[in-house]
């Protein structure tokens, strides 16, 4: 009996596994330059709000590369819209909309995200 309890005692105060680094590629939209989330085949990712600091590591990973990768423009005076690009970092399970680290941005053409089948055709089902 007492080797249950001290069984259940450290099931209980053991921190969650850490997260472990996956790429994820998809729809990656940048609305009103702080509202940032990536759509791919599992889930929406949050990785900025308005109202929140980016995820960690996130401005170090926005090289000038990424921010120069082909972009569907969705409002002329700024540079919100969408792309197609791969994330790499650390994110919570499908459906929490968790990112918890990201460690590098790729941008990909936007052919491979519209081709591919999983994702829808673009990501102005946003909202």
């Amino acid at each position: 009996m007492k080797t249950q309890a001290l069984t259940l005692i450290a099931v209980l105060i053991t921190p969650p596994a850490l997260a472990e680094t996956e790429t994820r590629c998809g729809w990656y939209a940048d609305y009103l330059s702080s509202n940032i989330t990536l759509y791919d085949a599992d889930s929406f990712w949050t990785i900025s709000t308005y109202e929140s600091t980016p995820t960690p590591g996130f401005e170090e990973a926005y090289t000038k590369q990424f921010h120069d990768r082909e972009i569907v423009v969705t409002d002329a005076g700024s540079r919100s819209g969408y792309s197609c690009a791969c994330v790499v970092g650390e994110f919570g399970p499908p459906g929490s909309r968790k990112v918890y680290a990201i460690s590098r941005l790729k941008g990909l053409p936007l052919s491979q995200c519209k081709n591919d089948p999983k994702l829808p055709p673009d990501p102005s089902f946003a909202g």
